[in-house]
């Protein structure tokens, strides 16, 4: 009697999207990315969620992030700015932290997009540079 539960519990984690493991890191996308799991959908197996990664771009002294979903399709790739303080971060102190999908999107009115907020493991967090001066108000005081 208890193998035929088993075999239904592990059905059901299964089909209702179990966290499933990150998938291989895109090509295009630096070392230092991190994978943002999605939402789980029922019944559906695909990778939900999407990669994140920044570097230093030397040529244009910028930090420059990318995101893509989980086969290296690009979503969103612009150039950021620190919320606080001026200049790039430097290339060894961009360690992303790992965040929900929650908290990585965020509405800018101005532009009448949604865009992608990156924060640091030291509490840095970098918004895309055209969207800037909307976002340093919002975000200027939740550096943690």
């Amino acid at each position: 009697m208890k193998a035929p539960v088993v075999a239904g519990v592990a059905l059901l984690a299964t089909c209702w999207g179990a966290v499933a493991a990150a998938p291989p890191r895109p090509k295009s996308m630096p070392p230092n990315a991190i994978w943002v799991p999605g939402p789980n959908a029922p019944l559906d197996r695909t990778p939900r969620g999407v990669w994140v990664g920044c570097w230093l771009d030397r040529v244009k002294n910028v930090n420059h992030c990318r995101v893509t979903d989980h086969g290296g399709r690009v979503e969103f790739d612009e150039d950021f700015v620190p919320v606080v303080g001026s200049g790039p971060v430097k290339e060894e102190l961009l360690r992303l932290r790992s965040i929900g999908t929650m908290e990585l999107w965020t509405w800018v009115e101005e532009d009448s997009r949604d865009v992608p907020v990156v924060r640091l493991v030291d509490g840095t967090i970098l918004v895309p540079a055209r969207d800037a001066e909307a976002l340093r108000g919002r975000y200027a005081e939740k550096r943690k």
